[in-house]
């Protein structure tokens, strides 16, 4: 199929389009069969199918010429330029260095694009570029100020991926880059609140518990571990399921019973439809094979990005696939639409044909 002739281009996403078409295929199929909600049904669709959705819009635009490599860079630099300026603005002004306070109203894709584009900056010239310095400082705060493990961990893993092979041609840089990132980080414990800090450590030394499910579950265990529950609930009952269940899970719609009530932002829920992990969303509603699937889209997705001619954003891309990877453990990632959806246009938009592919 071609633009030529008025149609969708998917000439680069063949593979994955037939990944999705099983993830959307089963889960749909074995949902009817077992009578799912329509509400919840529905909600899983769509969550399904827009990371598809941003892919094909990115490939096509390319197609189109619409965009370039040059745009998007552009387009992240700016728009990262100005989203940090309006994070500190608005946590200055509006939310008067309340960081737990602003978490719910400045904390989507925007901490996403500012990483970004604080990269394609770092890898911009300094002759085509004004105030370079400036505005990698801006965002730098910017990221210091979001206080997320998600975020830093996306700026650490695509920093080591991009900068691997650099390490000893380019220490004096990275001594630097080192001595900023420190010298912020001086500067934020003095600027944020004390409560803050002790929220932000408490989170990081959680990090590895609140994930585990090999411990004995009572309220108070459940409430600090909340994501580990889930794992542990949605293993039993794929355990529980028999084969056809750990093959195919249980479909779209069907919705994880907690086995208690629990009060959730102000609403009691006795089961759930989505959870924190993208890996176990997909495992619950497509089984053990919508995993292995899953699994494939990255290794293909790998493959494609290895083919991008321009080293830089080739190193970006294979961070942030990294990065995205990683986070499917702990969130639901790409089946978050809204904040993943920068992630998502970037890497459809910069995918290449494989080697010996046609």
């Amino acid at each position: 199929m071609s633009l030529n002739k008025g149609k969708i281009y998917i000439g680069l996403l063949r593979e994955i389009i037939l990944i999705w078409a099983y993830l959307l295929g089963i889960g749909a199929f074995v949902g009817m069969l077992y009578g799912a909600a329509s509400k919840d049904f529905i909600r899983d669709i769509y969550y399904i199918i827009m990371p598809l959705v941003y892919l094909l819009l990115a490939t096509n635009w390319k197609k189109m010429k619409i965009i370039s490599i040059e745009i998007i860079r552009q387009g992240f630099i700016i728009a990262a330029t100005i989203l940090s300026f309006l994070h500190i603005f608005l946590l200055i002004v509006v939310y008067k260095m309340d960081i737990m306070a602003s978490r719910g109203g400045i904390m989507g894709f925007e901490s996403v694009v500012t990483c970004i584009g604080f990269y394609f900056l770092l890898e911009t010239d300094k002759k085509k570029c004004n105030n370079k310095m400036a505005r990698l400082l801006l965002m730098l705060l910017s990221i210091g100020l979001y206080v997320s493990r998600t975020l830093y961990i996306m700026f650490i893993i695509i920093g080591v991926v991009v900068y691997s092979g650099y390490i000893k041609s380019n220490i004096g840089k990275i001594i630097k880059a080192i001595a900023v990132i420190f010298i912020i980080i001086i500067c934020l414990r003095f600027i944020l609140p004390s409560s803050v800090l002790q929220y932000f450590m408490s989170k990081v030394l959680n990090s590895f518990t609140e994930i585990s499910i090999k411990q004995k579950w009572d309220f108070s265990t459940i409430n600090t571990n909340w994501r580990g529950y889930e794992r542990y609930l949605i293993i039993d009952e794929i355990k529980k399921g028999g084969l056809m269940k750990q093959l195919f899970g249980f479909g779209f719609g069907k919705r994880l019973n907690l086995r208690m009530s629990i009060d959730l932002a102000g609403t009691v829920y006795n089961d759930i439809p989505t959870f924190h992990s993208g890996f176990f969303y997909i495992l619950y509603k497509t089984g053990l094979l919508g995993v292995s699937a899953l699994g494939s889209f990255f290794v293909i997705i790998f493959m494609k990005f290895r083919a991008i001619k321009i080293k830089y954003l080739r190193k970006i891309n294979i961070g942030v696939l990294l990065f995205a990877f990683v986070q499917m453990f702990v969130s639901t990632g790409f089946f978050e639409a809204g904040a993943y959806a920068g992630i998502t246009l970037l890497m459809g938009a910069c995918i290449e044909r494989r080697k010996g592919v046609k």
